[in-house]
This record gives C-alpha cells, sequence and structure tokens, in this order.
C-alpha cells in the first residue's frame, strides 16, 4: 500500500473520473501485490447516488478532495 491509500477513510470526497465522489467504504488487499477495493457513490447532481467500486492503485489520476479544493 502506499501513503495515498493509507489515508482513505469513508466519508472522504474524491475525484475519480472527472466526477465526485463520497468514499463509502475501502477493503484493503489481502496480499501486498492486490490493489485496494473502493467503494463510492457519486454526489453530483446529474448522476447522485449512482455506485462506482474501483481498483484505486490502477486508477489514472484519482484525487482525495480537502477543504482546500
Amino acid at each position: 500500500m502506499n501513503q495515498v491509500t493509507e489515508t482513505l477513510a469513508p466519508g472522504q470526497i474524491a475525484r475519480v473520473r472527472q466526477r465526485t465522489y463520497l468514499i463509502e467504504e475501502i477493503i484493503k488487499p489481502r496480499r501486498v501485490a492486490d490493489s485496494t477495493l473502493v467503494r463510492l457513490s457519486c454526489v453530483d447532481d446529474d448522476n447522485q447516488g449512482q455506485p462506482l467500486e474501483v481498483l484505486w492503485e490502477k486508477e489514472i489520476d484519482p484525487q482525495i478532495l480537502t477543504g482546500e479544493a
């Protein structure tokens, strides 16, 4: 796991695939070679509530949004 996945937590807001999502659940990999499964729910008005599951380390440019963003 890398430093970014260690800071992932349910309730955070993330930008993935050009949409904004609420992180609902994080499933840590069982082996070092595996990826972290993250379950998300879209918060954009035109797609609100739509679920998405991603392998966090395999996503291109995922971002955790903070108050400064």
